[in-house]
């Protein structure tokens, strides 16, 4: 690797790893406005069970926090009535989780809202075209995937 690539690629590491916390905060005071407000982890929830029900296992499975950290993160949204409970009907040992209508209505929000910040950010960037930087960024969005896979299940970096 040739010396000005590699000033390049280290200039592009150095952005990528601040940007990422920003924009985090950036969610985080999104969805802090919301009613009831709700925090990351809560709506990551919400969006994975925005896609259908799941057991509170499979929704482990998936999940970067512990067990007890997702079990008061559920917990709180079936309090706020955003999340229901109910018996497996393939597992009598497992529950299910699902929305609730409320937590339907409030997952469609915070999307909305996000959608509006992530449009807001890319309105303000002059790329050569939004096509791509699409195509810049989705092998990005991957192996930022890849690699959090790998660590989760405790392999070395891929």
């Amino acid at each position: 690797m040739t010396e000005s690539r590699a000033r390049t690629r280290a200039e592009l590491s150095r952005i990528l790893m601040r940007t990422g916390p920003r924009i985090a905060q950036l969610q985080r005071r999104l969805l802090g406005r919301l009613d009831p407000p709700l925090g990351l982890s809560q709506y990551s929830v919400l969006a994975r069970l925005g896609r259908g029900t799941t057991s509170m296992s499979e929704l482990r499975a998936r999940s970067i926090v512990s067990f007890s950290t997702l079990s008061e993160t559920t917990a709180g949204l079936v309090r706020l009535g955003l999340v229901e409970r109910t018996a497996s009907e393939r597992d009598r040992r497992s529950v299910d989780l699902s929305l609730t209508d409320k937590g339907r209505r409030l997952l469609a929000e915070a999307e909305q809202a996000m959608d509006q910040m992530a449009d807001s950010i890319v309105e303000g960037v002059r790329p050569p075209s939004e096509a791509e930087l699409s195509e810049l960024l989705t092998p990005l969005a991957d192996r930022v995937r890849e690699v959090l896979a790998a660590e989760e299940r405790g392999e070395p970096e891929p």
